[in-house]
């Protein structure tokens, strides 16, 4: 247990795109599949500061603000950093994000089995979304999560038609073990493409996408992994 608690944490993330959305499909998470989120809390006292300049000079890294590009050649400086943090007891969270699994809890959330009540947040309902979610990340094609993007970006009525019917398609084709998880897909989809129908078109299109963020200037951004992690 600590003592007690820091009141400064320091965050930072690597990997980060911004809007999984706008990801080109020919570079479709290839160089940065991964998304990572880490913080450790510590009071930065003269006492650390003075440590952390003696690892910096002897592991000769000069520049005043740490980048993990410095540290890919020298795991010796990590290891001896994460020795300093826990001679000050410092609290450390580390968080890993496959984009493509993200983009596809966002199409399980979304549009497979989207929440029309405190039903859908009870454990069962998170566990059989997370099923269905790790089933269609490993088994689909990646155009279903190329299309979902595209989807975003356009907000196209027909082009999110036309997904729910490439989702419902790709389930039936496939025999992937266990078939009970695509045939499980199927039917909310089907359901979820009655209701899509059923709404007035914006509605339906608004239903059927992620919430979207502004950036500063205004623009709308659709896939945020880094927003899902910081809210925790």
């Amino acid at each position: 247990m600590l003592e007690q608690a820091p009141a400064e944490y320091y965050i930072d993330e690597s990997g980060n795109t911004g809007d999984l959305s706008t990801v080109k499909i020919d570079s479709y998470f290839v160089e940065q599949r991964m998304f990572a989120l880490a913080a450790f809390g510590c009071t930065l006292d003269q006492d650390f500061t003075d440590k952390l300049g003696a690892l910096k000079k002897a592991h000769r890294i000069q520049s005043s603000e740490l980048k993990s590009k410095q540290a890919y050649d020298k795991p010796r400086f990590i290891f001896d950093l994460l020795d300093l943090l826990e001679t000050r007891r410092a609290p450390i969270f580390i968080e890993l994000v496959d984009k493509h699994f993200f983009v596809v809890v966002n199409i399980i959330e979304r549009m497979v089995v989207p929440y029309v009540g405190e039903c859908d947040t009870q454990p069962g309902a998170l566990w059989m979304k997370g099923v269905m979610a790790n089933y269609m990340a490993l088994y689909a094609p990646p155009e279903l999560a190329h299309a979902f993007a595209a989807c975003c970006q356009s907000r196209d009525h027909a082009e999110i038609r036309e997904l729910y019917k490439q989702i419902i398609r790709w389930a039936q084709g496939s025999g992937v073990p266990p078939t009970d998880v695509a045939a499980g897909i199927i039917r909310f989809a089907r359901d979820s493409l009655k209701d899509f129908r059923k709404l007035p078109k914006a509605k339906a299109v608004e239903r059927a996408l992620p919430i979207p963020d502004k950036n500063p200037a205004g623009k709308l951004l659709w896939v945020l992994p880094m927003l899902s992690c910081t809210e925790k």
